[in-house]
């Protein structure tokens, strides 16, 4: 009726109630390819998995790595949205990507001026001596995301684990290495980050790690 054609996304808040129930709601809409879309792109890109809608997680096909029963199931039961597999059958859950549960947090762009002095195989170089990297076989690890030249001082990560602290963990550990190799950054830019410097995403990393290592204790 409103003549959109292509991408639309849904900003979406997450939050516990008073009662402590878990509460949704829908507060934008998007129309275009987003920030989010192309993260997750990217996420299913180096993952090689697939997003199964019944429960609601993303699985990574891995040898050896089989996804739990459950979503062998659920799949069977969704029918003709994810095709058609027998009740607890390796070789469905094969066929459809059923593999190793994933997932990822992704910080889209920081910006740290003094990026723009360093080379990129000096930095990548660093990244793999340092063990900042992506593992394909295992599907879990770091991938930056290279937002503009390292000349404007910006770059984006991307962190796969198998459950969201692991996840949010390695952001932590990937902003960190960082810091350590740069220095501490003090800067911001009006283009990128008009209302936020490295050092406040550190901070916010961490308060969400210590948050939710509070929420499983």
């Amino acid at each position: 009726e409103k003549g959109m054609v292509g991408y639309v996304s849904v900003d979406f808040v997450a939050f516990r109630d008073s009662s402590g129930g878990e509460r949704l709601w829908a507060v934008d809409l998007n129309v275009g390819m987003h920030d989010t879309v192309v993260s997750f792109h990217l996420f299913r890109f180096i993952t090689g998995g697939n997003f199964n809608p019944i429960t609601g997680t993303f699985h990574a096909e891995i040898e050896g790595e089989e996804g739990d029963g459950d979503d062998s199931e659920a799949a069977s039961r969704s029918g003709s949205a994810v095709g058609s597999t027998s009740r607890g059958s390796n070789k469905g859950r094969r066929e459809m990507g059923w593999g190793g549960e994933r997932v990822y947090t992704v910080c889209d762009a920081v910006y740290h001026p003094n990026l723009a002095s360093v080379q990129y195989n000096v930095f990548f170089n660093l990244c793999r001596l340092k063990g900042v990297h992506f593992d394909l076989q295992d599907k879990v690890g770091t991938a930056f995301i290279l937002v503009d030249s390292f000349a404007g001082g910006v770059i984006g990560m991307l962190c796969v684990g198998k459950r969201h602290p692991d996840a949010m963990r390695m952001l932590g550990e990937s902003l960190d290495f960082i810091q350590q190799q740069l220095g501490i950054s003090r800067g911001h830019s009006d283009r990128y980050l008009p209302q936020g410097t490295f050092r406040s995403a550190i901070k916010e990393v961490k308060r969400r790690i210590d948050k939710a290592k509070a929420l499983e204790a």
